[in-house]
């Protein structure tokens, strides 16, 4: 019986390490802009994110991607949220569907080495009973997220409501 369990203990092991070794490899990496500090690091400790979480999937064709998702913390989206409210008519019925808002980061695994690139850097916004939204953010706010700056969601968030707004039609 012991060594059943201790068999079985080994393989929960084994299969845990196997399972995240692509997820290690993008967290243990570096970008070319900064490698003074791994992804993980720069990640899992902005302050903007309440909680992060690292997934793998495979897409259709088969590639497969690395994704971390950063809820951004209530303190910065009601900042952001009560800013347009006061400023912009079709902002503010649009900010109240804003359920969440999150950072996402996509780094897409290269098949013939241990090479990754980022595939996907932006806001996704989580709206009452609609499909979420996402609008790619630039190196800038990369650079900030390294830095452990804060940027102001303002804009950002102002700018995704006003394109799905005009999107609707």
């Amino acid at each position: 019986m012991k060594k059943v369990l201790f068999l079985s203990l080994i393989c929960v092991n084994l299969f845990g390490f196997f399972g995240d070794n692509d997820i290690n490899k993008v967290k243990n990496g570096t970008l070319n802009f900064d490698e003074s500090a791994t992804i993980g690091d720069a990640i899992d400790n902005y302050q903007m994110c309440e909680k992060v979480e690292w997934a793998k999937f495979t897409t259709d064709n088969g590639r497969d991607i690395v994704q971390a998702d950063c809820d951004i913390t209530k303190a910065y989206t009601s900042k952001a949220m009560e800013w347009m409210k006061s400023n912009d008519k079709v902002a503010k019925r649009e900010v109240q569907k804003i359920q969440k808002a999150k950072i996402i980061f996509q780094f897409v695994l290269n098949k013939n080495n241990d090479d990754f690139r980022i595939e996907f850097f932006g806001i996704q916004e989580e709206l009452t009973n609609e499909e979420p939204f996402d609008i790619p953010l630039n190196e800038y706010y990369l650079k900030a997220i390294y830095n452990n700056e804060a940027f102001n969601l303002n804009n950002i968030i102002y700018e995704t409501l006003t394109i799905k707004f005009l999107m609707k039609g």
